[in-house]
């Protein structure tokens, strides 16, 4: 299984460091079984504030794409079911 830093450096050129850093967190935290972080919205705010230490424009992002990714996650499970 790769690592994260492994992750990163194969996403270097072709992601933007703010994606790259999505994926990654991400990665991490389905890896450390902490996905629930992911799927409760006040608990993934309250990690990226102990990460970022406040409101950054990093800890804007990070909550505008987690909101994005749960919605493909959402099409995807319905799309799932559906079949």
């Amino acid at each position: 299984m790769k690592t994260i830093k492994e992750i990163t450096k194969s996403l270097k050129d072709v992601l933007s460091p703010q994606e790259r850093l999505f994926r990654s967190l991400v990665h991490y935290l389905i890896i450390k079984g902490r996905s629930i972080i992911l799927y409760d919205e006040d608990r993934f705010k309250e990690y990226l504030l102990s990460i970022e230490g406040g409101e950054t424009d990093m800890y804007k992002f990070l909550i505008q794409r987690r909101h994005e990714f749960m919605m493909n996650v959402e099409d995807l499970v319905l799309k799932r079911i559906s079949r």
